[in-house]
């Protein structure tokens, strides 16, 4: 019945309406992608107080969020907006997948990178800043985007089954080797790996709360950079969580191409769950806002403030009193600069 339902559809031509409403439903996520990615780069870039190696995985993770607003979704839309002409066009074929891989991979690998930077800090408390100093970060982060890069780039340079006598697909004209590596043992085994080092850490965490409940020696300020680096965690586990929501539904749908659905359903069904997918790139910077004053601040200062004076917000607090003020200072004269 499934089947031949969608068939039916097929039939009347419904399939090319839906990818095409489908198409222009993603392209109205690229402005708010942009937007609010922009402002988290913004944030760490302007703000003395938000330079921290923590937060320059939040700023690599949002520069993947801005590619897949960037590149990603225009070149997706534009698929199926002018699918005549490209889907025979090899350089916009191949440069439609790198830009999937660029974009979905480097933020599988910020992922990882920031659990592993939340388990050194809670199981190596002592050790932490000598274990994460700024040369190490730096030097993960420009070896994740090498690695992403070059791993996009490889159908470019020739790593590919391109036939100008069939259309630009993924499963054909890919080598099943990069679409095993680069698709599917890159995604399983960063989010294994994720996975299992949250929930080491979570159990940590419970652990080491239980000792003090029972010795009751804990320092206030122990329990204050207790309490910071667990809100910390759990801020990049629900960034995580949240990733793997989003991505699922599209990757459990991989395999129905080998069933018996006509592959206009299969296209429907993807790219339903890619509209899921490319939806993720815009929460971050919400649940950053949410979960994080500090950046709450930055956003308000930064959207009140004239983008020309943003140089003078270096040192400009992003808690208390002196925030908020600032914050009301910039509404006020923004405001009147547009009544002039």
């Amino acid at each position: 019945m499934w089947n031949s339902t969608f068939g039916n559809i097929s039939e009347r031509g419904d399939v090319s309406v839906a990818s095409y409403t489908l198409a222009v439903v993603k392209l109205l996520f690229v402005p708010v992608i942009i937007g609010g990615n922009f402002l988290v780069l913004a944030s760490v870039c302007v703000f003395q107080r938000l330079r921290t190696s923590t937060n320059y995985f939040l700023l690599s993770l949002a520069i993947s969020d801005l590619l897949v607003g960037l590149l990603t979704i225009p070149l997706y839309a534009a698929f199926y907006l002018q699918a005549g002409s490209l889907m025979h066009n090899r350089v916009a074929c191949l440069a439609w997948f790198g830009s999937v891989i660029l974009g979905c991979g480097s933020s599988l690998f910020n992922l990882l990178l920031i659990v592993l930077d939340r388990f050194m800090a809670i199981h190596f408390p002592f050790r932490y800043g000598e274990l994460r100093t700024p040369c190490r970060v730096v030097s993960a982060l420009t070896g994740l985007w090498v690695y992403v890069v070059i791993l996009s780039c490889l159908p470019l340079m020739g790593w590919n089954h391109w036939d100008d006598a069939s259309k630009c697909s993924f499963y054909s004209t890919l080598p099943k080797a990069y679409v095993a590596w680069s698709a599917y043992l890159t995604v399983g085994i960063c989010i294994l790996v994720s996975s299992l080092l949250y929930g080491k850490i979570f159990l940590t965490v419970h652990q080491h709360r239980k000792k003090i409940q029972a010795l009751n020696v804990a320092s206030s300020r122990e329990n204050q950079w207790m309490q910071r680096e667990v809100r910390s965690t759990r801020l990049s586990a629900t960034v995580f969580l949240l990733f793997v929501l989003f991505w699922a539904p599209y990757f459990l749908v991989g395999p129905l191409k080998y069933t018996s659905l006509s592959q206009e359903v299969v296209e429907i069904i993807k790219n339903t769950t890619l509209v899921l997918a490319f939806g993720n790139s815009m929460v971050n910077p919400v649940v950053y806002g949410l979960a994080r004053k500090d950046f709450r601040t930055a956003y308000k200062v930064l959207v009140v403030t004239p983008i020309t004076q943003w140089g003078g917000l270096r040192n400009v607090p992003l808690q208390g009193e002196d925030a908020r003020e600032m914050v009301e200072r910039g509404a006020c004269t923004t405001a009147q600069t547009a009544a002039h």
